[in-house]
């Protein structure tokens, strides 16, 4: 009855293991997951000003600009992504940070391509003729 309970619980952590470890190789394929912007348009972005974008396989895509929130829709087929249409939070954000807001969805409307440097993880989004227009950190 032991040796039963053994090979069972044995069995189940390796389905387990397996399910795990598929989809980590998974999330290495697509742009879906939580990230935290570095650089806009090659300009870098604000110390302290948490930037964010989670991705998620329904389609759905949330994140901060820093100073409102947003949420919206994310189309990923193959390499190719488009985002939109977003919709956020209308907290006046003046200066800098507004600036900043600004030039992050702005980016986000001319997103046509991703790439994944699973090694650094990071995530870059490209435009129409592939430069890159934002970098991300995974923050998960």
């Amino acid at each position: 009855m032991a040796s039963s309970s053994i090979f069972k619980a044995a069995a189940f952590a390796c389905a387990f293991l397996l399910c795990a470890i598929r989809l980590a190789g998974a999330a290495a394929d697509s742009p879906f997951g939580s990230w935290l912007a570095e650089d806009i348009r090659g300009a870098g972005v604000i110390a302290g000003v948490r930037t964010t974008l989670d991705i998620l396989p329904s389609g759905e895509t949330s994140g901060s600009s820093g100073c409102n929130r947003f949420h919206g829709a994310a189309k990923v087929a193959g390499a190719e992504i488009a985002f939109g249409p977003l919709a956020s939070s209308q907290m006046g954000c003046p200066g800098p940070v507004g600036d900043q807001e600004r030039k992050f969805f702005k980016a986000l409307e001319d997103v046509r391509q991703w790439t994944r440097d699973e090694q650094r993880r990071l995530l870059s989004l490209r435009d129409a003729d592939g430069r890159e227009i934002l970098r991300l950190s995974e923050t998960k």
